[in-house]
């Protein structure tokens, strides 16, 4: 009689934390993943992983960041300005934020408001010292 080989048992895996939520170790080899696809002009994967990024991990803010980028890429200004609006609606914007002010400015390009946008980066100039 031949030899059988007998499937392997597998057993359920278990979560790493107790409220199956991603450690931000995941979430950053995610991020960097969608970086990556985004890189390589495979955007629509890397919009799968930020919609489940989103609805797993709402609290994370990078998400929010990057399906602006993709929306901006895709010439969609008013999607990006609906992921930008968290960022930009804070009393002060950090200088590390200063780059989606530009990303503003290119929505309402896109969307047609050109003086409002050249406002936009006449302030991104001055938070950057320009």
């Amino acid at each position: 009689m031949p030899d059988q080989k007998r499937p392997m048992e597998t057993k359920p895996l278990k979560p790493n934390n107790p409220k199956n939520k991603l450690t931000q170790n995941e979430r950053d080899s995610l991020f960097f993943l969608v970086y990556l696809y985004m890189r390589i002009g495979k955007t629509e994967d890397a919009q799968l992983i930020l919609e489940g990024l989103e609805k797993s991990c709402p609290e994370e803010e990078r998400t929010g960041k990057y399906l602006a980028a993709i929306a901006l890429d895709q010439e969609d200004g008013k999607k990006a300005l609906g992921y930008l609006k968290p960022y930009l609606d804070r009393s002060e914007i950090k200088s590390q934020d200063a780059p989606l002010l530009l990303m503003q400015a290119k929505s309402l390009w896109i969307l047609g408001q050109e003086n409002e946008s050249r406002n936009i980066i006449s302030e991104y100039l001055i938070m950057a010292g320009e």
